[in-house]
């Protein structure tokens, strides 16, 4: 199960691409009071992966990771979405309708009968560069980690977010790239349909901001499965 850095860059990638329209993005979850973003970007990256290679768009199960990943994290405690990615790899993911979520640090009750395998681990896309970004999300959304305590982000309703709104680069919360245009990338949040504009807000693809990190840092640690 080996990591590598693969570079997506290619000069004739789609102007636009919005996976929602796709069929291969879950509807807006809510991760409540618990710090397990991390796993929600990690479900949300390989149901992407999996409907794009098989057609079928399945919702799995953050609580089997903050439950059982204990090599990727500590559950409600935040964890590393590449560790987790590598952690499906390895034992495979049941669906949210076999293992639901409750939004609080349990015991682990992993059937390895009923989880299904999708990934064999995973790879980190070209950091610091806006371009890179957008080609890997032209192939399937990506995981991507961006600071979320500011007010900009914690406050946001609409509009896309620049690169001179205060949005820095301290990396605390894990998301799902869906999409981008000439302006913005597309960013599944995991705190409900209520926050922000209907569950997603939108980052500017400026990659001068914050040292060639990005708005919010989102070009910083993009990952994708394989």
């Amino acid at each position: 199960m080996k990591a590598n850095t693969k570079d997506f860059t290619h000069p004739h990638i789609p102007t636009s691409v919005d996976w929602r329209s796709k069929g291969v993005v879950t509807p807006i979850k809510n991760q409540g009071q618990c710090g397990s973003c991390w796993t929600f970007s990690t479900t949300g990256v390989l149901e992407g992966y999996h409907a794009i290679q098989t057609g079928t768009l399945l919702s799995f199960s953050e609580q089997q990771i903050v439950d059982c990943a204990t090599s990727a994290g500590e559950g409600c405690g935040g964890g590393w979405p590449y560790l987790a990615v590598q952690y499906a790899a390895s034992a495979g993911l049941e669906q949210e309708s076999q293992y639901p979520y409750t939004a609080e640090d349990g015991s682990c009750q992993y059937d390895q009968s009923e989880a299904l395998v999708v990934n064999d681990g995973y790879a980190f896309v070209t950091t610091d560069s806006s371009s890179a970004l957008m080609a890997a999300i032209a192939t399937m959304p990506v995981s991507v980690l961006i600071e979320a305590d500011q007010d900009v982000f914690q406050l946001y309703t609409s509009g896309i977010i620049g690169p001179d709104d205060g949005c820095g680069d301290s990396l605390d919360h894990a998301v799902l790239a869906v999409g981008y245009n000439s302006q913005s990338f597309i960013i599944k949040n995991s705190w409900g349909a209520d926050w922000g504009d209907q569950g997603y807000v939108y980052l500017s693809t400026d990659g001068s901001a914050n040292a060639g990190a990005g708005v919010c840092g989102v070009l910083s640690q993009p990952l994708v499965p394989n």
